[in-house]
């Protein structure tokens, strides 16, 4: 009798994929096979846990349905591809290799369908304040997105490199203790930190140009400007 050694399964993976809208990708150049006893893959199969047509076999005639699995040979990898859905969306597709004897586990991935980012907008108005007064910038500067991204970061920027961003401590306010931000050159802030930004006038009877654009995640949106009015305490 000639004894058959123990078979280890295929370990199949593939990354999660982020694309553009009606986006193709070509599977081959995402999938990683393995195999610890150096078996060929003869086969695999496909899955699209949502039911959507997200896969394209240029083997099977186009877009197949893979809601319940759908199997094919190896040499047909090469003609698979995903597409990206027509709005914005998320999938979740699975895929598993067979070695002539064992399949592997499933390995899930998620598709990423997302429309082109739009930059986000603050809006802040012209401010006047008494000498040395403050006021917190989240109560006069409003952030939208039209995508919903919240603001990972703000840049700020005094075009004459005076002082009037403050920075307050944590636990404190525009009177409290904290840093003034040297914005001459451009000055950028993490959103959290942003909770404590205030702005502060100046010492004495002073207009001066201030600026601020915001960051998505993903790109700057432009550059808002506005005026600071110092009047004199009454």
């Amino acid at each position: 009798l000639t004894s058959q050694m123990p078979n280890t399964k295929p370990v199949v993976t593939v990354a999660d994929q982020k694309v553009g809208l009606n986006e193709w990708r070509k599977v081959p150049d995402l999938i990683r096979y393995s195999d610890a006893d150096g078996d060929q893959v003869t086969k695999y199969e496909v899955r699209d846990t949502s039911g959507v047509n997200n896969w394209w076999l240029g083997s099977g005639g186009g877009f197949i349905d893979a809601s319940k699995g759908y199997e094919l040979e190896s040499w047909q990898l090469d003609t698979l591809w995903i597409q990206g859905d027509a709005g914005s969306s998320t999938q979740t597709l699975q895929v598993r290799a067979y070695d002539g004897r064992d399949w592997s586990d499933w390995d899930s991935f998620t598709l990423t369908t997302k429309a082109p980012n739009r930059k986000p907008v603050v809006t802040v108005s012209d401010q006047t304040l008494n000498q040395n007064g403050f006021k917190k910038a989240s109560d006069f500067i409003t952030y939208k997105d039209a995508d919903e991204d919240a603001a990972s970061k703000y840049k700020l920027w005094d075009s004459e490199g005076g002082q009037n961003w403050w920075l307050a401590n944590v636990g404190q306010n525009g009177s409290g203790t904290g840093k003034y931000l040297d914005a001459s050159a451009g000055y950028e802030i993490s959103a959290s930190d942003y909770a404590r930004l205030y702005l502060r006038a100046d010492s004495k009877n002073l207009t001066s140009s201030l600026f601020i654009q915001p960051h998505d995640g993903e790109v700057w949106g432009d550059w808002q400007s506005f005026k600071l009015n110092t009047l004199p305490n009454q």
